[in-house]
């Protein structure tokens, strides 16, 4: 529990040599080895010691070598080395002090197991306080796994990244992480409303106006409610404003139909040309699990 990596021993990466390092298996909680159900191996004996920790000292074990580790990569990369970790969904914030963000793979997976653990309110919760909580510059991003053409759910996801001010990743859900597909909310000609395939038109949504926020009861902010009860967090529907439009997530597991203040229009997809169709709108309704942007008119 104080291993110190081969690179990081006798300051060998003392030059320059890289921008980053990320870590697997960054989590805060670590009890749950003592009760898989058809391990491969006994439970954990960290000290090695020959006797099984218990919850409480294999939690505290795990973390002190984790935050070892984190803090021997801080103090032998050079200033401004990134640091960051992998730790999938409800990950605690132990280690946040030492850390330039975390991702958060697999958006709602095993939602149908526990949604106390993997629902959409303990992501965003998760999501949410290790945005608040690591080292600037913070590089915090969900991460969602799916099929290339499953657009509903990759913009649930990506809508839900836009609550908060993290980073977004769509890729497969088997194997190897390796697909960089494109989807129409990525980028857009701002001017036309029309979805680009083009790293130079990302952005278009312009700076956020305000926090994401219940759209019945705008003085009701997703971060608190996150924060005070997550569960019933998603059974909302969420809203956030943006200089030139507006995001909407719909966690419920109820089609909702939202009434819109004034008169707003889809992006014209390339991809996804059911939903995002450019057509403008002054109500949506929105199926379960679902998100949309829409942009202001007269851009």
């Amino acid at each position: 529990n104080t291993y110190t990596p081969r690179y990081l021993q006798n300051n060998v990466v003392s030059k320059k040599l890289l921008d980053g390092i990320f870590y697997d298996w960054i989590n805060t909680y670590w009890s749950w080895m003592n009760h898989r159900n058809n391990a491969p191996s006994d439970k954990p004996d960290v000290d090695n010691d020959g006797i099984a920790e218990s919850d409480s000292k294999l939690d505290k074990l795990i973390n002190k070598g984790i935050d070892n580790l984190l803090n021997n990569s801080k103090n032998n990369f050079t200033e401004g080395t990134i640091i960051m970790g992998n730790g999938g969904w409800i990950t605690g914030t132990s280690h946040d002090k030492y850390l330039n963000g975390i991702m958060i793979e697999g958006f709602t997976d095993g939602e149908n197991i526990s949604e106390e653990s993997y629902g959409w309110g303990a992501v965003m919760k998760s999501y949410y306080l290790h945005l608040k909580k690591c080292k600037s510059p913070n590089l915090s991003f969900i991460m969602a796994n799916g099929k290339k053409k499953d657009y509903k759910f990759q913009r649930f996801a990506f809508t839900s990244a836009l609550m908060f001010n993290g980073y977004f990743c769509y890729t497969n859900g088997n194997g190897a992480y390796k697909s960089t597909w494109w989807y129409d909310e990525y980028a857009v000609n701002i001017s036309t409303g029309e979805s680009v395939k083009s790293p130079d038109y990302k952005g278009y949504l312009g700076e956020p106006l305000n926090d994401a926020y219940n759209i019945e009861n705008k003085k009701q902010k997703l971060a608190n409610s996150l924060k005070n009860n997550f569960l019933n967090a998603q059974n909302m529907v969420w809203r956030r404003d943006f200089k030139n439009g507006i995001v909407i997530v719909n966690p419920t597991k109820t089609e909702k139909t939202i009434i819109l203040e004034k008169t707003y229009k889809k992006i014209k997809g390339l991809y996804d040309t059911a939903t995002n169709d450019g057509t403008s709108v002054n109500t949506i309704t929105m199926k379960s699990k679902s998100g949309i942007v829409l942009l202001k008119e007269n851009q």
